[in-house]
């Protein structure tokens, strides 16, 4: 994989932008617009990817969270992907959670 200037901008930009929203989340209210071209829900690697794919094209979007930090189950990954079904999972013998999850 090419690692090219301006997806590391984005990198950069993004990380920048997640380690400011929890000082947000306790900021005070404010009243959202009601109209978004996009929502996506969670603020993981995916969520994150997608919200900005999306501006990117012009698109209003609004990204949700359920925890307190951004980064959502990803900030406790320690910087590696979670996958189910992959090599390591089942060299420990480990089962997923949920059944109808597929490995990538």
């Amino acid at each position: 994989m090419q690692l090219f200037r301006r997806s590391m901008l984005q990198v950069i930009v993004s990380g920048a932008i997640c380690s400011t929203l929890p000082s947000l989340a306790f900021a005070q209210t404010q009243k959202l617009a009601s109209e978004y071209d996009v929502i996506v829900i969670g603020s993981g690697f995916a969520g994150l990817a997608a919200a900005i794919s999306a501006a990117e094209k012009g698109a209003k979007v609004i990204v949700l969270e359920k925890m307190q930090v951004a980064g959502g189950n990803s900030s406790r990954s320690g910087g590696m992907m979670a996958i189910p079904g992959s090599t390591v999972q089942k060299e420990q013998a480990l089962r997923t959670l949920r059944p109808n999850l597929q490995p990538i």
